[in-house]
């Protein structure tokens, strides 16, 4: 009998408010007229019902996750290393190139790009001494970090060809436009071609990287002049693995984060949009994207009149970012235009890191650094007298791979290590969305020498 209850109370939540009408029709008799439930009590009885079975599904979640495949540790090892690369520039910068990624989308939305620049050029550059290193986070799709990949490369190699590139203070000049120019082609040249020539390839290949979004940071590495010239908006980063004289790494940052958090950037978007209270809402534009310098994101940069013409196109063809925001007045929000920092390269620095906010979200600038020093430390044997602490044989061989592992365990001096990040990887995409995002890694190695499997860059 109390099993038979407890299934009809079960049945009864379910049912909303079903178990409110039925203790109120028990209570005044078989034929009185039940009492209707009042608002408060209808929504109540609502909200318990969702909750058991939101309880429910979570409970069955949990316990999915605790019974998951597990993945061995060679068979870890192997999805860690699978996009793992490693090029050396044997030309002339000496640089060793390191890059991996990890996914956590059904389709990874980061890329990394890398290229010599100047070469052919009229003042005989046949062995380049500037290299470009960019890294791009996509969202909302990957199409606009695709894009970037792409071509944000050779058009800063044209920008620097055309306009005296040999200059030492040619390079932060030349990212900037060329950060402003790739994004005023995919944002509004794009629309302008295809309202030319309106077609569903069009809209593909036209309109969808201008609705999807993309953080970016490039980084010229100059072993001529000695600099690194860093260019970013949004939340990917770059930053500086100094050694100290005493042995201790720094880490430097070469690039701000540009979101909404940033009081700067929150200050210039309520000075851009007053009298918009919800120019910025909890801590994201308009109330819904974080970076407030990004490339594409044409929900927060096309006007309205722009939007109402496109939009329905693209929402019916699928795309379901395609819609005006409730929040957005007066567009554009989010611009594309860097900041740009230039920092001398000195004898203590060793290494530049460009790394997707994945890897920065579960390891703090320092954390990075120390991680990539310890490997070189351990791969290269260069550790100066003085140095602080021994260093354990590195557990990656590619200095990418081993920061991303080391970023997947999110700390990296846990007893637990091995474990951890074996873990993480055995959540199966789109699933593993939930606890970590795709990262991506470039390490730029200036001046060590140890690895004997790598690429030639051409």
């Amino acid at each position: 009998m109390a099993a038979l209850a407890a299934g009809c109370a079960l049945a009864a939540v379910g049912a909303g408010g079903y178990l409110y009408y039925q203790q109120q029709h028990h209570r005044a008799g078989a034929s009185a007229e039940p009492k209707p439930m009042t608002a408060l009590e209808s929504a109540e009885a609502k909200r318990a019902a969702t909750g058991s079975r939101v309880d429910a599904a979570t409970e069955a979640l949990d316990q999915a996750w605790k019974h998951m495949d597990r993945l061995t540790e060679e068979e870890a090892a192997a999805v860690l290393r699978q996009n793992q690369q490693h090029w050396r520039d044997a030309h002339s910068t000496g640089m060793d190139i390191y890059t991996d990624q990890v996914a956590s989308n059904p389709r990874i939305e980061d890329y990394a790009t890398w290229m010599p620049l100047g070469v052919g050029t009229e003042e005989g550059l046949d062995r380049p001494t500037r290299i470009m290193f960019g890294v791009f986070d996509g969202h909302s799709g990957h199409q606009c970090a695709e894009q970037l990949a792409l071509r944000l490369g050779p058009k800063l190699d044209e920008l620097l060809k055309n306009n005296n590139g040999l200059a030492k203070d040619a390079v932060p000049a030349a990212l900037a436009e060329a950060f402003t120019r790739m994004d005023h082609e995919l944002v509004y040249e794009a629309a302008e071609k295809y309202r030319s020539a309106p077609s569903e390839g069009g809209m593909d290949e036209l309109l969808a990287p201008a609705l999807a979004g993309s953080c970016g940071v490039v980084a010229v590495v100059d072993t001529e002049a000695r600099e690194v010239t860093v260019a970013n908006v949004g939340d990917s980063r770059a930053v500086l693995g100094m050694r100290l004289p005493d042995g201790r790494w720094r880490a430097v940052p070469l690039s701000v984060d540009q979101t909404a958090r940033n009081p700067l950037e929150a200050e210039r978007v309520r000075a851009e949009h007053p009298g918009e209270p919800r120019a910025l809402k909890y801590n994201r534009i308009v109330g819904n994207l974080m970076p407030s310098r990004a490339f594409g994101d044409c929900r927060y940069k096309w006007s309205l009149e722009t939007q109402g013409e496109l939009f329905p196109g693209m929402a019916a063809r699928g795309y379901s970012w395609a819609t005006t925001h409730k929040n957005c007045i007066t567009p554009p929000y989010v611009t594309a235009a860097p900041d740009v920092i230039t920092h001398r390269l000195g004898e203590g620095d060793k290494f530049v890191v460009l790394a997707t906010d994945g890897v920065f979200d579960e390891l703090t600038n320092d954390e990075v650094v120390n991680v990539v020093g310890e490997w070189y430390d351990a791969k290269t044997g260069k550790v100066p007298s003085g140095a602080v602490g021994a260093v354990a044989g590195p557990r990656e061989d590619n200095a990418a791979a081993h920061l991303i592992r080391a970023a997947l365990c999110n700390n990296p001096h846990d007893p637990e290590y091995t474990s951890v990040w074996i873990k993480e990887l055995s959540r199966p995409a789109p699933h593993s969305r939930r606890y970590r995002d795709d990262m991506t890694a470039v390490v730029v190695m200036l001046d060590q020498d140890s690895s004997k499997d790598h690429r030639t860059l051409p």
